[in-house]
């Protein structure tokens, strides 16, 4: 079992959490990196008034978007993987700690000031609420791991397709950057609802 209560049949295709650089180094429960926890504060408001609405469905949030509620782990949206002593830098990016660092552009969302306090781990933006992220997709269970590379599902992380060190577009071959609806919350592999 992973940290993040999903199953897996290996700790190694555990979805990773993206290193922050030592210049920013909280890191906020969406992801992004800041130089001090009151940056944080904002989205940790969003996120206890998700956590509340979940609770009133009896629903678990899900801690990999924030905003999704669920009956179980296994249909949350799910994380990308890294390659086994490979560091996460984003969603679509892992890199070989001992020969590269992760980009200096790590986001830090500039706050309420711009009303864009909220990072979005899929399309790296900063956006104004949780809800107007992309929604992740969620991969099947004979298939739960992310792979980094090409956002690809498999069966296991030694299937995933080699890490070059950079994404082909900044978001991974397979974004589709449409928002799922409560009625339908889970975004399936082809990005379908």
């Amino acid at each position: 079992m992973c940290l993040n209560g999903q199953c897996r049949s290996s700790v190694y295709d555990c979805p990773q959490d993206k290193t922050c650089p030592p210049s920013l180094p909280i890191q906020c429960k969406d992801g992004q990196c800041s130089s001090t926890s009151g940056t944080c504060s904002s989205v940790d408001d969003e996120v206890y008034t998700n956590l509340m609405a979940c609770i009133d469905q009896n629903l678990l949030l899900c801690g990999s978007d924030l905003v999704t509620c669920s009956a179980s782990q296994e249909l949350c949206p799910t994380l990308s993987t890294c390659p086994f002593g490979y560091t996460k830098c984003t969603e679509s990016l892992c890199i070989n700690p001992l020969t590269d660092t992760c980009p200096s552009e790590s986001t830090n969302c500039p706050g309420i000031i711009q009303n864009t306090s909220f990072y979005c781990r899929e399309t790296q933006k900063c956006v104004g609420s949780f809800s107007t992220c992309p929604t992740i997709s969620t991969c099947p269970f004979e298939r739960p791991v992310k792979c980094a590379a090409d956002l690809s599902c498999r069966e296991s992380s030694s299937l995933c397709p080699a890490t070059s060190n950079q994404s082909s577009n900044g978001l991974g071959a397979s974004t589709n950057l449409a928002v799922c609806l409560a009625d339908s919350p889970v975004k399936c592999e082809d990005g379908s609802c």
